[in-house]
């Protein structure tokens, strides 16, 4: 079978090549940077800990199941496993608790300082008057014909 690579037109490669491409000066900013390492630290530590629990538990099952395997009053079918397979989820619960708190508290404030001197951009129009453009949300229109178009920042942590 024979691959064939498409055909562009001249025009649409030039054309690619003569956009610009700006980048995100938030990227750049060194608050931004340091909270990225922040709340990559933090959920890497709490993904170790997640592993931590859940391997015990895998191990101990593989290499002593007896004592999992306990009951926990004798006479009963019960045993100690039950109790600690439902401790993963309440674990597991925790750990995202403590992850969301931390999101909504710590980091949620420190993006919006960064956000806020990002938010204006101040120049000059095509008529040559000063303007501001806001993106932070709507303003007033001249015409109907206003589109809204909300886009989130996207960064790799």
């Amino acid at each position: 079978m024979e691959h064939i690579a498409p055909a562009y037109s001249s025009d649409a490669s030039e054309a690619s090549a003569s956009r610009a491409v700006v980048a995100n000066s938030i990227l750049d900013d060194p608050r931004f940077q340091t909270l990225v390492h922040r709340r990559r630290t933090f959920s890497w530590s709490l993904t170790a800990l997640m592993l931590t629990v859940y391997f015990t538990f895998i191990l101990t099952l593989a290499f002593s199941p007896d004592l999992l395997g306990r009951p926990i009053t004798e006479g009963l079918p019960a045993t100690w496993g039950i109790p600690v397979g439902f401790g993963m989820f309440v674990v597991t619960f925790l750990l995202v608790a403590v992850y969301v708190f931390r999101a909504n508290t710590a980091y949620d404030s420190a993006i919006s300082e960064i956000k806020h001197g990002f938010e204006k951009a101040s120049g000059t129009d095509c008529l040559g008057q000063s303007t501001v453009a806001q993106i932070t949300g709507l303003t007033p229109s001249t015409t109907d014909e206003q589109l809204c178009v909300r886009v989130g920042i996207r960064h790799k942590f």
